[in-house]
């Protein structure tokens, strides 16, 4: 979809992830299911509504989804089959809740239903 790197870009970064200390072979914790999951979603999700009343976004766990997160207008979607390392926890929830979400009720609070969902080329900008 974007291409490759530059292969400078790819040798140092690659000489950096050489010389990090032992993320790569730390023993893992157990990842974290659905339920934990959930949870810290619908934690996150009231701190938002705290400062936005108009914040009415909603969690659900399904089990007709591949194991991962998925926002789907104002929900997020959670699979049954998500196992996630908690140390990727936060990031993931920030990610989904602060870049989709918000996306969408920033976007419906203008009046236009499109910029609940993003503008032409906006998935390369939230998406990296």
């Amino acid at each position: 979809l974007y291409g490759s790197v530059e292969p400078s870009l790819a040798t140092r970064a690659r000489a950096i992830v050489e010389k990090a200390p032992g993320a790569a072979s730390s023993v893992r914790q157990e990842g974290l299911g659905a339920d934990a999951v959930a949870a810290a979603a619908r934690d996150m999700i009231a701190g938002y509504r705290a400062a936005y009343s108009d914040f009415d976004a909603s969690v659900e766990i399904r089990g007709d989804l591949p194991a991962g997160l998925l926002v789907s207008r104002n929900r997020l979607l959670v699979s049954r089959d998500t196992n996630l390392p908690p140390e990727r926890l936060t990031a993931l929830l920030s990610h989904e809740i602060g870049v989709h979400l918000v996306t969408y009720f920033n976007g419906d609070a203008q009046g236009l239903a499109i910029f609940r969902n993003g503008l032409a080329g906006y998935e390369g900008m939230q998406e990296g």
